[in-house]
Order: C-alpha cells, then sequence, then structure tokens
C-alpha cells in the first residue's frame, strides 16, 4: 500500500509515498467516507510529496468530483488541501476545481504547514 491515514480531531491526512495507482487513490476515498468519522470531517490533506508516479487521468477526476456531489449531502463541511509540487496533481486539483460537479473547495500548497494554515482560515 502506497498511503496511510491518519485521523486527526476534526480531520485527516492521507501521505502517499512511492508509486500511486489511481486503484489506491480511489481506495484511500472509500476508506474516509466508510469510516464513521466521516460525518464530523472539517478538512481533509492529500500530502502527495513522497510520491515518485501518480497513474491517474483526467477521466479520474469525474469519479472523484461525482463521489463529492453524492456525500457533500451528508457532510458539507470539508475543505480539501493537497500538498504537491508536482505540476500534474496541480493539473488534476485544477480540473477537479472546475468541474460543476465540485463539491468542496480545494487548494494546492507546496507544503503541509501552508495546507494547515489555509484549514485553519475562516
Amino acid at each position: 500500500m502506497s498511503y496511510e491515514i491518519y485521523w486527526e480531531p476534526g480531520g485527516v491526512v492521507k501521505h502517499f509515498s512511492g508509486r500511486v495507482s489511481n486503484r489506491e487513490l480511489i481506495q484511500s476515498v472509500r476508506d474516509t467516507l466508510d469510516n464513521i468519522r466521516f460525518d464530523s470531517l472539517r478538512y481533509v490533506i492529500y500530502d502527495f510529496e513522497d510520491i515518485t508516479k501518480l497513474s491517474s487521468a483526467g477521466s479520474d477526476v469525474d469519479y472523484f468530483t461525482a463521489v463529492d456531489k453524492v456525500h457533500v449531502q451528508s457532510n458539507p463541511n470539508i475543505r480539501i488541501a493537497i500538498v504537491t509540487r508536482t505540476s500534474e496533481i496541480v493539473g488534476l486539483v485544477n480540473e477537479y476545481a472546475k468541474s460543476p460537479l465540485n463539491a468542496y473547495p480545494s487548494e494546492t500548497f507546496d507544503t503541509i504547514v501552508d495546507a494547515r494554515v489555509w484549514l485553519m482560515s475562516d
């Protein structure tokens, strides 16, 4: 498995490393949605700092936005922070943000510290 999930009060951090497949990315989403703590989440941090390759495509963005659109009914309070310096991932995040199905505010950051500052502001 190329990811670990860390539950925090009010949020969750998903740390990815090495080669990350689309299947693993989808499974990380399912792991979060299936958890009893989902309804109380206020943030999700996707930490891609330690990945070497992401096997995902623009069509995967449609899957994620559709899943989020369904689950926003259960929890509309989530903000998503993506930590990466990889232009490929930034491009996918931008596609997500522009999607008409986009349910959650999302931003990309160079560091997890910057992500946490954004998540705590409001």
